[in-house]
């Protein structure tokens, strides 16, 4: 089955068989990678869509971002733990989780990047940038397995779709994920994988001169907000594996083939 590949607001219309996209109250939703850039809108898009409790997950502190939209979201009556651990490690997640409400919702969102030539990458580099998405996303799936869960919503990127030079641990990563979400809906299990393009204006992926060369490839930058509203659409469309990312088809296509690396 090829993915779909569309705008993010095309993304958000796509599907006739839609569902609500609610997340469950009464249960935990966990958010992986909570503290990066995509986190505190994470947050705030699963209490927009229902969620009462949340266990931000995250390797490192929190900042000032996540701690600002915790508070925000703690004086709208939202339960908040924010918690260090590593989802790579399945023990330190079970820490995590223990004494939460059962879990209703997942989204993966972390990764790591460490890019290079493929002749100069070695074994240690690709499981540096695999370990995050692929590890962890099956300590997720292990850790939940009783749970009851409505959403396993995975964060993986367009690269695993379009490729991108001197990222080819980057897009293993995240192919990975996406037979993840194949495999788990043969099962009957809840899971999506979302390819998504470059978020601009948040995360390390905000960088102007990224924007430029990848305008001249026709592959543009997604809007946060609407990035969100695409985020909604997919859920609602009950998809498996979606691409989300701005992108002319045809400048993409017309490349020299020398850029094709």
């Amino acid at each position: 089955q090829r993915p779909e590949v569309g705008a993010p607001r095309e993304a958000a219309r796509c599907s006739a068989n839609r569902r609500p996209c609610r997340l469950p109250a009464e249960r935990t939703t966990v958010i992986s990678g909570a503290f990066g850039g995509l986190g505190p809108l994470l947050a705030r898009w699963a209490v927009d869509h229902g969620a009462r409790r949340l266990l931000l997950l995250g390797r490192r502190a929190a900042g000032p971002a996540v701690e600002a939209e915790d508070a925000a979201l703690r004086a709208r009556g939202v339960e908040v733990e924010l918690a260090i651990a590593d989802v790579c490690d399945g023990e330190a997640l079970q820490a995590a989780l223990a004494g939460q409400p059962p879990v209703g919702a997942v989204l993966h969102a972390v990764g790591s990047l460490d890019d290079g030539l493929l002749m100069r990458q070695s074994w240690e580099r690709f499981a540096a940038v695999l370990a995050p998405k692929v590890r962890g996303a099956g300590n997720l799936e292990r850790a939940t397995a009783n749970d009851p869960l409505e959403h396993f919503i995975l964060f993986s990127s367009a690269t695993a779709l379009l490729g991108n030079a001197g990222q080819a641990n980057h897009a293993a990563a995240n192919a990975c994920l996406d037979a993840l979400a194949r495999r788990r809906r043969r099962r009957g299990q809840p899971a999506v994988s979302i390819q998504w393009g470059r978020w601009g204006q948040i995360g390390a992926g905000a960088d102007p001169r990224l924007d430029a060369h990848f305008a001249a490839k026709g592959v543009g930058t997604i809007d946060p907000e609407l990035g969100l509203a695409a985020l909604t659409g997919v859920v609602e469309a009950d998809h498996e594996v979606v691409a989300v990312l701005p992108i002319d088809v045809h400048r993409f296509l017309a490349r020299p083939l020398a850029e094709w690396g």
